[in-house]
């Protein structure tokens, strides 16, 4: 199987004078191709998780760009363009390819769009059809219904401070793997609950989001559910959809990913 997979990851403070432009992603990450595997190959983070995961399962994996720059202001229209192109055109330039397996943050905005992430999964989504579309993301991710309705499964961390992101990126090529062979046919119900939590109260640590995972989790292990997601936002991305948001994504039961979400918003006082 041929994988296809790539980053664009910034966490943007839209009150930052500091655009962000190439060189800001060039200052802390931009790698392109086999660039990817020297810097990333065997480290504990999402890409690594993923280039371990497609070892395991013994698929191809295509590198085509990882892009990070540190938190600053929007990402210029420019630099967010020639990204995004940059992705789309590997993916076309690795076909024929079995399916895509993204790293994003969740908390990107740029100058002519308030939800990067979003625009990145429904471009995608276009350029492949229906070939499966997973993505891990941070856990500050300000989780869309368009991210939601244009992937197939969205993973999410576990944790603040983020320890998991590379379990996060094995258990993507897990899910990616059901996807491929049909075992897995993924239902989602989606919930953002009006809330915006002050980053220090998204500590994964104490209560109350401690207490949350722990549900999450515990709902994880009934049978028919492959994964649930949890994100508390970002609130300085400062945008309609700013804010904690669940994912419940179940085998073939609408019913239960719908009810799971509603027990975690109600847990919650929403």
């Amino acid at each position: 199987m041929r994988i296809v997979t790539g980053t664009i990851s910034h966490e943007t403070n839209v009150l930052s004078n500091i655009k962000t432009d190439l060189e800001q992603f060039r200052k802390r990450r931009l790698l392109y191709g086999e660039e990817v595997f020297d810097y990333l190959k065997g480290t504990r983070t999402s890409v690594g998780g993923l280039i371990d995961g497609c070892d395991d399962h013994g698929f191809e994996l295509i590198p085509t760009v990882f892009a990070s720059a540190t938190p600053s202001g929007k990402i210029t229209a420019a630099a967010f363009e020639t990204l995004l192109g940059d992705l789309l055109d590997g993916i076309r330039d690795a076909d024929p390819i079995d399916g895509v397996a993204l790293h994003l943050h969740g908390a990107g905005v740029s100058e002519n769009h308030t939800d990067i992430e979003g625009h990145i999964l429904s471009e995608v989504r276009e350029l492949v059809g229906a070939k499966p579309v997973v993505s891990t993301f941070d856990f500050h991710a300000n989780n869309t219904r368009l991210m939601v309705d244009s992937a197939d499964v969205l993973i999410g961390y576990d944790t603040y401070p983020h320890v998991d992101g590379y379990e996060r990126g094995l258990e993507a090529i897990d899910v990616m793997t059901k996807l491929l062979n049909g075992s897995l046919k993924p239902r989602k119900a989606f919930r953002q609950p009006p809330m915006m939590p002050a980053l220090q109260a998204q500590f994964t640590g104490r209560h109350p989001m401690s207490k949350l995972m722990e549900e999450v989790h515990r709902m994880e292990e009934i049978e028919e559910v492959e994964t649930i997601t949890v994100a508390a936002g970002f609130p300085w991305s400062d945008f309609e959809d700013v804010g904690l948001s669940i994912i419940v994504t179940t085998n073939n039961d609408q019913l239960l990913a719908e009810g799971l979400a509603k027990e975690l918003t109600t847990s919650l006082g929403a």
